[in-house]
């Protein structure tokens, strides 16, 4: 789960069961009200993998982005969280598990389940590659 202070959203992933496929949405819960404000799902399209946001997110606030990882692929799922709608998904280490950002220095991190593995990518060109 992530935390937007500027925002007072808490975004965080919703499940329909125990296994890496059995749920598949981010959910916007409102900090004040409690109540779900958002939900986007649909990571990638017309695949035939079943992607689920396993709740490692790292959030880039300024830039109003939320990354997830997607635990039972290699991808990590970039979401528009004014809009909440998916806008990209890129390759990182098989089975991520965990994402964090140092967005003073541009850096994220994305650590892997099941190898001794760290993805090291640049916000800069996300950012970049989205259109932010």
């Amino acid at each position: 789960m992530a935390y937007s202070p500027s925002r007072r959203r808490l975004y965080v992933g919703k499940t329909g069961g125990s296994t890496p496929s059995s749920g598949t949405t981010i959910v916007a819960v409102d900090v004040d009200s409690g109540s779900i404000v958002g939900e986007v799902g649909t990571f990638t399209p017309g695949s035939p993998i079943a992607t689920r946001p396993w709740g490692g997110f790292g959030l880039d606030d300024a830039n109003g982005l939320l990354y997830s990882a997607m635990g039972n692929t290699n991808l990590v799922a970039v979401v528009d969280i004014a809009a909440m709608r998916p806008l990209a998904v890129f390759e990182v280490d098989a089975c991520p598990w965990a994402v964090a950002l140092d967005v003073a220095r541009g850096v994220g991190y994305v650590s892997s389940n099941q190898a001794a593995a760290l993805t090291v990518f640049d916000l800069a060109k996300v950012r970049q590659a989205v259109g932010r």
